[in-house]
């Protein structure tokens, strides 16, 4: 079967399924092209973030590029209304983090302290890697930016009853809640058409849109930049699917 993938793209009719399967899998074995093409995959999504000037330019590119991959702040899902088993609803929950869970940022016991500092040198190894200058300080920047995050988020445990993560509410009153973040222009945006929605961490999520107009440009940049790279880390170059293993496989 898999000699048949390697083959089809000569084989298959331009176009199918058989030479777009045979594609994918033939691009993923040639490690060779992979080490030669190192950073170059992802060039045009760290481009896309590397310019950003303002606030609404960052969130307008975090939103075309949130459905290729790159994480945000908070996102949405569509999935099962926990009051109303035949119907799906669309949620909206907490977002953006690069360590597993909140409470990695805010706990200050010894072994915490030392995944924080490890996630810190992690970062500013990643982003040297690619090429960036004043790694180190950049790294800072962007933990502080997921710590501030992390502060706003509802913890494991308040997350374990249903009822603290079941708020619906329309649209109009979400946006009510979130003076400068539009969700009804967000929404549009992903050409997703709702009237109501579930907001599964409401305390955070208005702090979102309330905070989001003091968010420092600059930061937004890096921090998104370093969502690109960690996000597809483990499939470029060999040298960063290492550093991504040494990170969150040994530490």
């Amino acid at each position: 079967m898999f000699d048949g993938l390697l083959s089809s793209t000569e084989t298959a009719a331009k176009g199918s399924d058989a030479q777009l399967v045979g594609d994918l899998y033939r691009s993923g074995m040639d490690s060779l092209r992979i080490e030669k093409a190192a950073f170059t995959p992802i060039e045009a999504l760290v481009n896309d973030f590397a310019g950003v000037q303002s606030v609404q330019e960052w969130l307008d590119a975090a939103v075309r590029n949130e459905s290729k991959g790159v994480s945000m702040p908070f996102g949405v899902y569509v999935g099962p209304d926990d009051k109303n088993a035949s119907m799906n609803a669309l949620h909206v929950y907490q977002s953006g983090l690069g360590l597993p869970d909140q409470a990695y940022y805010v706990r200050e016991d010894s072994t915490s302290q030392y995944i924080q500092e490890k996630y810190v040198a992690h970062i500013a190894r990643m982003l040297k890697m690619y090429g960036m200058e004043n790694s180190e300080d950049i790294a800072a920047e962007v933990y502080a930016f997921e710590k501030k995050l992390a502060e706003h988020m509802m913890d494991r445990v308040a997350r374990r009853d249903p009822a603290n993560t079941y708020n619906k509410m329309t649209v109009a009153e979400l946006d009510e809640m979130t003076p400068n973040l539009s969700f009804a222009n967000y929404l549009a945006a992903q050409g997703i058409s709702t009237e109501e929605l579930i907001v599964t961490s409401p305390d955070y999520i208005e702090f979102v849109g309330e905070d989001i107009a003091n968010w420092n440009p600059s930061t937004l940049s890096h921090y998104s930049i370093w969502k690109v790279i960690d996000g597809f880390a483990n499939q470029l170059h060999h040298e960063a699917v290492q550093a991504n293993f040494d990170f969150f496989s040994t530490v």
